[in-house]
């Protein structure tokens, strides 16, 4: 058996990675199937909302940890390049809609890349985690 496109992939662009992070870069091109390749989420504001939970998001990427994907998701709001907001009228309802936010300059092709030196790095000691802590899935292979 082949592990080479037996099913549907997931594909980035190494440029979006490096502005925006490896696991950011992978769910918002799954933010953005959603909201232009199926049918899935609503409109509200001029824009194409989409939601899943977190169990649904690990379900799409099973090999990031809860943490990781709940972590990629701040930060792509942080930067601006998505909007999450609780658009349900139910006030018991907490699920996140994301809607990407297409005007952002990391998502056009006239930003320059520029490397990290040393002093300006983000500091990376808050994503190693406890392994037992960590709620990823077990592998079955």
């Amino acid at each position: 058996m082949s592990l080479l496109l037996p099913s549907r992939p997931i594909v980035v662009i190494p440029e979006l990675a490096m502005r925006v992070g490896l696991n950011e870069a992978m769910l918002l091109q799954q933010v953005h199937y959603w909201a232009t390749e199926t049918t899935s989420g609503i409109e509200h504001d001029g824009r194409r909302w989409v939601y899943n939970t977190i169990a649904e998001w690990m379900e799409q990427f099973p090999f990031l940890s809860e943490s990781s994907i709940k972590r990629a998701f701040a930060s792509l709001k942080a930067q601006g390049v998505i909007y999450v907001e609780k658009l349900s009228s139910d006030p018991r309802d907490k699920t996140n809609f994301y809607a990407i936010n297409y005007a952002h300059h990391v998502l056009s092709h006239e930003v320059k890349l520029t490397s990290c030196n040393g002093s300006n790095c983000t500091d990376a000691t808050g994503q190693n985690e406890p392994m037992q802590k960590v709620k990823m899935r077990r592998c079955n292979g």
